[in-house]
């Protein structure tokens, strides 16, 4: 699939139909998988019917139970591709706060995913979800100032500073910056 050739609507409904036969591979009912990341059957069930659209939280979380990356859930792949600012399909947090950009994805013995994450100027955190275990995450401010939580420690990182850190673990972001804050994230898997 080519991330940016796909609707949103399209998308959403990808998304559901790739948690349902992912779920379904690992012998999960609807409300196995519901009570495992915390959701209602009935949320899960329009999730994966294409009728919600699913918070990036909730994805990370159905992610992290089902031993998969990002991703592997949206079904991004490509041989040799481009990624131009602006020109790849996103996932935008419900109150618009944040949006994470899908760039690349590398599928060898450990997957590596490349994600642009803009931070909007209303300082709200970002919380995200622990991903999966014994994944590493770098992150490099490409623009702004961000403060990054993990566990209890907090990091501020200015322009160009990068963080490298165990991404099984609870972390977030928040933008210490008056305009939008821009992320590059790498993850290792």
């Amino acid at each position: 699939m080519n991330i940016n050739e796909v609707s949103s609507k399209k998308f959403v409904s990808r998304i559901g139909q790739s948690i349902n036969k992912l779920r379904s591979n690992k012998n999960l009912t609807i409300e196995q998988l519901a009570n495992n990341i915390g959701i209602s059957r009935l949320t899960l069930s329009k999730i994966e019917h294409g009728d919600a659209n699913p918070t990036i939280n909730i994805l990370w979380k159905i992610c992290s139970e089902l031993d998969i990356t990002l991703a592997e859930l949206v079904d991004y792949k490509e041989e040799i591709s481009l990624s131009k600012a602006n020109s790849v399909h996103d996932l935008e947090s419900s109150d618009k706060s944040f949006k994470i950009d899908f760039v690349f994805r590398e599928e060898k013995a450990n997957s590596i995913e490349t994600y642009r994450i803009y931070l909007s100027e209303n300082n709200k955190t970002m919380l995200t979800e622990k991903h999966n275990s014994g994944s590493i995450e770098i992150v490099t401010v490409m623009k702004g100032r961000v403060l990054i939580t993990i566990d209890d420690k907090e990091f501020e990182l200015d322009e160009f500073d990068s963080l490298k850190f165990e991404a099984d673990k609870n972390h977030s972001y928040k933008n210490l910056s008056e305009g939008t804050t821009i992320l590059n994230s790498v993850i290792k898997y």
